[in-house]
């Protein structure tokens, strides 16, 4: 039904349930027998692991209120809460600062303290076996800040409104441990940082720090890796009858099952494989691989290469039953197809969020009949009418129109749009029919060809957005997946909003230097702003930081569109929106569908993004007219903030 196109999870905590989701039986502990206990206390007794220097001050918070402090000289510790003083519906938080270093802070948030008194049990203890997170470290560092920049002041911590990604968490603790313990290799704590605390909790300092780290000192990071790994203490694997499941990945599906078998989907590509428990977590085989295709610029060509990954164990850094936290060790191997370079390989650890599939959002929660969503499928390449025999467009899109009649109990009819594309640009649409049902939390859509489409939503709400993941079934059985926003069509206008100012893509924290946003004035131009730390200095500076004129309007469909123009001297302005001359032509234009809005300033958008021939240059020859032609372009859904300021400023 759909051409696949090969190109290369997020887990939301709705509550805090940081305990009672560890075996007991996975007991790595340290538990002090000589310590006496009484029914008016809890006692946690854990780890330090992040080599503080000798001699820590730790203190213990039930809420805002400090219940407990001592003095360690070793990693291990044993503290007391005294529960006819306390709060019993107040958050737990476990605070390690150096002696000799008031810089070095880490933070352990265990939850909520009469859910502790139940994970605890009769001896009134709580050790690892019980709750990871009394192994204080920069995981639990990590978790800590983002849990803290994720609540809502007035729900306090029933509710979590910011999802924690695992790839932001691993990064955070590998740049906590190289500043408290790499030292003696020139990486210290930087001036402008309070602490290590406030490090993890700031997006913009942790963004730029662990960008530097990552590509300037990048043999120091993948170290600290390793050692993160390796070592046993920070990572671990829950007990065997927890593991079988499917978990949804980024753009990935894992799944486990009871026997020992299993299969890794990805970019297109289905692995089989096998697992086993050990020790160290979970051991995978496979005889194939998933196959990444890429290009490298290297002295002015580029070089295009494969990516061959195996993913040969997993381990946990967080467990519930709604989702996982992995971190992958990796084996890639790189090969390049015309023997440009050197073929080599490349071991690593990559962490993800996994939301179970035992877990899923019932759909109708979600879903109303009759209503138009624009809903995530795998890239696929659609149709162009009246293309150029001498050119080559391309046209993908990764969305698609989609209403549901019929009722959840017997299923129904899907009609589904499916875009296309004219040679200048203009949408066109198909119409195509589905029969959809509900199985097990999922919507299967099955098509007359014997393709189909298998929805799974993995939470109600990302950042107001619900994020679901689609598996796509051709007719010849093969697989491709994808993981995107679903938008409901509300029937908002942009012609209602105050459209003058900053709008930003989702920040990555791990490539947060690497980004653009859209400048929009009130007379109807806007400015199209890339940054890049080029140098690897962790700042923006002369040279790595752009501005694109263009114009903007909304159009009689009340579709916000972008139009960038270029000359040959580069980019320009026409006199007007609509004229294109023999100076400044029409090469680029994004057209932005509303479709919902969430706390005024976040938007829900279907994104249709065209590129076009430049009438000069290397084209000039193969165009004979004027006409506008398509080079390629793009329909996916994707998610604007309004913020009142520039991210970055030249």
């Amino acid at each position: 039904m759909f051409e696949y196109r090969c190109t290369k999870v997020m887990g939301l905590i709705t509550a805090l349930v940081l305990s009672g989701c560890w075996n007991k039986s996975e007991d790595s502990n340290y538990r002090d027998s000589n310590i006496p206990t009484s029914d008016n206390y809890l006692y946690i007794q854990g780890e330090v692991i992040d080599g503080l220097p000798t001699g820590t001050k730790l203190e213990v918070l039930v809420g805002d209120n400090l219940v407990y402090t001592t003095n360690i000289d070793h990693d291990r510790y044993s503290v007391e809460i005294n529960l006819d003083k306390s709060n019993t519906d107040g958050l737990v938080k476990l605070i390690a600062t150096s002696e000799t270093n008031e810089r070095i802070k880490l933070v352990s948030t265990l939850g909520f303290l009469h859910a502790l008194q139940e994970d605890a049990g009769s001896d009134r203890t709580l050790v690892y076996s019980e709750n990871k997170f009394v192994q204080i470290s920069g995981i639990s560092t990590a978790i800590s800040a983002t849990l803290d920049n994720s609540t809502n002041e007035s729900s306090g911590w029933s509710n979590i409104t910011r999802p924690i990604e695992a790839s932001e968490i691993f990064a955070k603790a590998t740049m906590i441990k190289m500043l408290v313990e790499r030292s003696q290799k020139g990486v210290a704590i930087p001036s402008d940082i309070q602490d290590t605390f406030q490090l993890a909790s700031d997006f913009n300092l942790s963004s730029k720090y662990i960008s530097l780290f990552r590509k300037a000192l990048k043999d120091i990071y993948q170290e600290v890796q390793a050692d993160i790994y390796e070592s046993g203490k920070y990572l671990h694997v829950i007990d065997e009858n927890l593991i079988a499941d499917t978990y949804y990945v980024d753009n990935g599906i894992l799944t486990l099952n009871v026997d020992g078998t299993g299969e890794y989907i990805e970019n297109g590509e289905v692995v089989d494989l096998t697992w086993e428990k050990t020790q160290q977590g979970v051991d995978l085989e496979s005889d194939s691989s998933i196959v990444f295709t890429d290009t490298i610029l290297v002295e002015g060509q580029k070089i295009e290469f494969e990516r061959h990954r195996q993913i040969n164990r997993i381990s946990w850094m967080f467990n519930s039953t709604a989702q996982s936290m992995f971190v992958f060790e990796v084996n890639d191997r790189f090969h390049y197809p015309s023997g440009e370079l050197q073929d080599y390989m490349e071991n690593g650890y990559e962490a993800v969020s996994g939301a179970r599939a035992s877990n899923l959002v019932d759909p109708k929660d979600l879903i109303s009949i009759g209503k138009v969503y624009s809903m995530p499928i795998p890239n696929s390449r659609g149709e162009i009418a009246g293309s150029v025999d001498s050119e080559t467009p391309r046209f993908s899109f990764k969305a698609v129109e989609i209403s549901f009649s019929g009722d959840f109990s017997n299923g129904g009819t899907a009609s589904i749009k499916v875009p296309s594309i004219s040679a200048s640009g203009e949408a066109l649409y198909t119409e195509i029919s589905a029969t959809w049902q509900l199985d097990n939390n999922r919507i299967d859509l099955n098509f007359l060809d014997g393709s189909s489409l298998e929805y799974s939503i993995l939470s109600l709400s990302s950042h107001g957005f619900a994020k679901i993941h689609v598996i796509y079934q051709s007719e010849q059985g093969e697989k491709s997946t994808y993981s995107s926003y679903v938008l409901e069509k509300e029937g908002v206008s942009w012609s209602d909003i105050d459209i003058p100012g900053i709008y930003t893509l989702p920040l990555s924290l791990l490539d947060n230097l690497s980004n653009y946003f859209y400048d929009f004035s009130s007379n109807g131009t806007l400015e199209i702003v890339s940054v890049q730390d080029l140098n690897l200095n962790g700042n923006i500076d002369d040279g790595e930081y752009s501005e694109v004129p263009a114009y903007w309007n909304i159009d009689d469909g009340g579709h916000l569109t972008i139009r960038v123009y270029q000359g040959a001297e580069g980019y320009c302005l026409p006199e007007a929106l609509d004229i294109t001359d023999s100076i400044c032509t029409l090469t680029d234009e994004i057209s932005w569908d509303l479709y919902q809005i969430y706390n005024i300033d976040s938007f829900g958008v279907r994104q249709t993004e065209n590129s076009f021939y430049k009438p000069f240059g290397s084209y000039a020859n193969s165009i004979k007219t004027r006409e506008i032609l398509l080079k390629y372009g793009d329909i996916d859904n994707i998610r604007l903030t309004k913020v009142p300021e520039r991210p970055f400023k030249n």
